[in-house]
């Protein structure tokens, strides 16, 4: 009897966690996650564009979105309505944005690969985590 409860407790709990798509993360609030799991940016989003809030820097991010499929899509900054220094808004806008792909989806986060194609030809990548608030 006690083995029937444990595994109806467990399909229970599991029934219960969120199965996430691409899709969830188009709007709504999200973290972006040091290492440590600790909050590193918090983002507010929009379907085609997203604010983001850090302690680097006194004032939101403008940032506008270009979906090129549920899972990928590129985030540049939005010139008009952000005050950054001019090189990160320089190196961005000069150079077709960041491309965000999904890696993988697990719990409430995703993880995703950042992408800088360089002048030179070379491109920087990140992987990072999002989560949704």
């Amino acid at each position: 009897m006690k083995k029937v409860l444990l595994i109806l407790i467990f399909i229970g709990f599991n029934a219960c966690q969120p199965n996430l798509t691409c899709k969830d993360f188009k709007t709504g609030t999200f973290y972006i996650m040091n290492d440590d799991n600790s909050i590193y940016t918090t983002i507010v989003r929009k379907e085609n564009s997203q604010l983001e809030f850090s302690e680097q820097n006194a004032h939101p991010t403008h940032i506008t979105i270009e979906w090129i499929d549920d899972c990928t899509y590129r985030i540049n900054y939005d010139r008009t309505k952000s005050l950054l220094e001019d090189t990160k808004v320089k190196l961005m806008s000069e150079n077709n944005g960041l491309l965000i792909q999904k890696i993988n989806i697990s719990g409430n986060c995703m993880t995703y690969k950042a992408t800088l194609n360089l002048p030179n030809g070379e491109k920087q990548e990140q992987i990072g985590k999002m989560c949704k608030g």
